[in-house]
């Protein structure tokens, strides 16, 4: 059973009543400008049994932006995996096709940090291609992967 880590002391008032609670959750995002709010009815979050104070964690944090994948229609992290391999295509090259770096392709598909939509567009648009060989797809998509564009 894998054991969730986190700290037992508040931030807020200090005391070591910090327990793994089970609530409700909504959170206000600003994406490109527009405000999406992004609701999870079962957030399972430390919060402190004696102030109430959450400490969101890389669990928590993990639900909410799946959430928001969710709500907005980006491609989760294993989603972005499974569409490279299909297509055998490296993250290095997946990086070159899109204009991004690498360590943005390997943060994707980590779920350490979200694509933005237009980077998800772009990878959908890549992803509707036929399989083929890295390079033939390359050939193929040449002009989502703009030198001054860059889509992360």
């Amino acid at each position: 059973m894998n054991r969730r880590e986190y700290c037992k002391t508040c931030g807020n008032c200090g005391r070591r009543d910090v327990v793994i609670a089970v609530v409700p959750y909504t959170a206000e995002f600003d994406d490109d400008g527009e405000k999406i709010m992004v609701t999870v009815s079962d957030l399972s979050v430390p919060r402190c049994a004696n102030c109430g104070t959450l400490s969101i964690d890389h669990d928590a944090a993990n639900q909410i932006t799946d959430a928001f994948r969710q709500k907005t229609g980006l491609l989760r992290p294993e989603e972005l995996r499974h569409l490279r391999n299909i297509r055998r295509i490296s993250q290095e090259v997946l990086a070159q096709l899109l204009g991004v770096s690498l360590s943005d392709i390997i943060r994707w598909e980590a779920g350490d940090q979200m694509q933005s939509r237009q980077a998800d567009k772009a990878l959908r648009a890549l992803f509707q291609q036929p399989a083929s060989p890295a390079n033939e797809i390359a050939a193929n998509v040449a002009p989502l992967a703009s030198p001054d564009l860059k889509v992360g």
